[in-house]
């Protein structure tokens, strides 16, 4: 485990539990702060269904006891411990997720219309800092940055208790209305540069199975180090309600020089114009050039495209 960093106070998430079927209040809330915090909203049955993937995983790697409950860590090497949860992604493991009866039910409620999923999912196994940590946030970013065009909300679920410990999700609140702060000139990793969001915005709560918080593409988030004894388990995926202004969702008719064509997911053979405005983006959310994304997608590549009119604003793989 790393030494504890010395972390700045962070005031709680604002519980916005109550606020549940009043879309307006809601609304207000989520203009002022950028985010909703919801306490023990989510299934308990269908939250504990998706944690015992994330356990078989790390009972796999034998990273935790064969018949552990907890992701606790067992001590082993976490040597080449992997960023990407492959084997998650293979599972698709989100879709039998937010098909639970009660996650749909959740949402159409929350939303006040059927939810309409982005195939846009990160499952996060968070280890254990092992050496000397130099920050006590891991990756300060904007959703928006490299998914724009797409007015989703993110939800990130914790699959297990997260104190602060553990770390967990960290928002700097109100600062979803200062536009993009990520260096465009930073090729590729188009960091947000040090300094520019102060220590003394960030909130945090802990986190228990069931809770639930969401937040707009603008805010800057973070997950923070762990130095506990366990692993950190969370999903995030994306939504927006049916009835939003939904990107393509689909895959590659056709593609070439300026050019796109998508079956979409209603039915329509979408074509629309790919130029240099147009945000071509890999899994990582780095930047592509337009040439080398034509020659990179393949006809029936899974696609997400935002639009204006007949022209991409990003195309991207979906995930």
């Amino acid at each position: 485990m790393t030494m504890l960093l010395d972390i700045p106070h962070m005031d709680p998430l604002e519980d916005a539990t109550a606020l549940i079927g009043n879309r307006a209040a809601l609304q207000d809330v989520l203009r002022e702060r950028g985010y909703w915090f919801f306490r023990q909203v989510l299934d308990q049955g269908a939250v504990a269904r998706m944690r015992e993937r994330y356990l078989a995983v790390l009972r796999d790697m034998e990273l935790i006891a064969p018949d552990a409950g907890e992701p606790i860590w067992n001590g082993r090497s976490l040597e080449g411990f992997p960023e990407k949860i492959e084997a998650l992604h293979d599972q698709r493991a989100w879709r039998s997720f937010v098909a639970e009866p009660e996650i749909q039910s959740f949402f159409t409620r929350l939303l006040g219309a059927a939810p309409f999923w982005i195939p846009s999912v990160e499952y996060r196994i968070t280890p254990p800092k092992t050496g000397a940590a130099r920050d006590f946030l891991t990756g300060r970013h904007q959703d928006g940055f490299a998914n724009g065009g797409i007015p989703m909300l993110t939800c990130w679920v914790p699959l297990t208790d997260i104190d602060g410990t553990v770390g967990g999700l960290a928002l700097a609140e109100g600062l979803q209305t200062g536009g993009i702060l990520h260096d465009q000139l930073d090729v590729p990793r188009h960091r947000i540069p040090d300094g520019t969001i102060p220590d003394d915005v960030w909130h945090r709560s802990d986190y228990r199975p069931g809770d639930l918080v969401m937040f707009c593409p603008e805010i800057p988030h973070s997950g923070m180090v762990n130095h506990s004894d366990r692993f950190r388990l969370s999903v995030d995926v994306r939504v927006m309600p049916i009835d939003g202004e939904l990107p393509l969702v689909g895959t590659v008719l056709d593609i070439g020089e300026g050019y796109v064509r998508i079956a979409n997911h209603d039915g329509r053979d979408v074509r629309l114009i790919l130029d240099e405005g147009t945000y071509c983006r890999g899994l990582t959310g780095a930047r592509i050039p337009l040439p080398d994304m034509v020659s990179r997608v393949q006809v029936g590549d899974a696609v997400i495209a935002a639009f204006e009119g007949d022209r991409a604003v990003l195309l991207r793989p979906q995930r």
